[in-house]
């Protein structure tokens, strides 16, 4: 949520009485992918903090794996506002099938944990691909630069971007916390307890 700022929502609000204005379209194109590469950049710099190659490794799938999941997103965008949800629903039967397909086999004779989210990186690769092919239509034909649009639609969504990510730093200001101080067992005990306790209150 915080890698698209927010514009998702002004979009869908926007859309219906701008979805011929190509000044609108080219610049909430260009924020989202300008914030999806910034993103990507501050979660491949975790990569410098890790010294052990199959952590390495993994992290580097999972980092690319969730890139190709937000990139589909962008699109998914567009094939919302259109009300093309059938498009959106094979996107992600194609996802889950690929995985699915692909991690029972990886299991059964090749059980590995590298070539197991190998799995999910392919799948997201073949969602995204399906999604461009039928979200292409409704971007903008040709993009041009417009800055009195990119100003207008960040000083919308901005305040929206500052409290969500605020939120998200609230709910995992305590997880943060007991890793640095303790450990990654801990982390994970105190979890599951959370766990437990919020169940226990539904």
């Amino acid at each position: 949520m915080v890698s698209e700022l927010g514009l998702s929502h002004l979009f869908y609000k926007e859309y219906p009485f701008k979805k011929d204005n190509h000044a609108f379209l080219s610049a909430m194109l260009m924020l989202r992918l300008f914030a999806l590469g910034i993103c990507t950049m501050l979660s491949f710099s975790l990569y410098l903090f890790i010294s052990d190659p199959t952590t390495r490794s993994i992290l580097i799938l999972v980092q690319g794996f969730m890139f190709f999941n937000k990139a589909t997103d962008i699109g998914n965008t567009f094939l919302h506002a259109k009300q093309k949800m059938g498009q959106i629903a094979i996107g992600n039967i194609i996802n889950t099938g690929t995985t699915t397909a692909l991690g029972i086999y990886i299991l059964i004779y090749y059980p590995n944990l590298t070539l197991f989210t190998t799995s999910y990186l392919i799948a997201a690769i073949f969602r995204l691909l399906w999604t461009f092919i039928r979200a292409k239509p409704y971007f903008p034909p040709t993009y041009t630069h417009h800055p009195t649009e990119i100003k207008r639609i960040l000083k919308e969504v901005l305040p929206f971007w500052f409290t969500l990510t605020a939120g998200l730093l609230y709910v995992t200001a305590d997880a943060l916390m007991i890793k640095w101080l303790y450990n990654a067992e801990a982390l994970g005990i105190y979890k599951a307890v959370i766990k437990q306790i919020g169940r226990a209150h539904v």
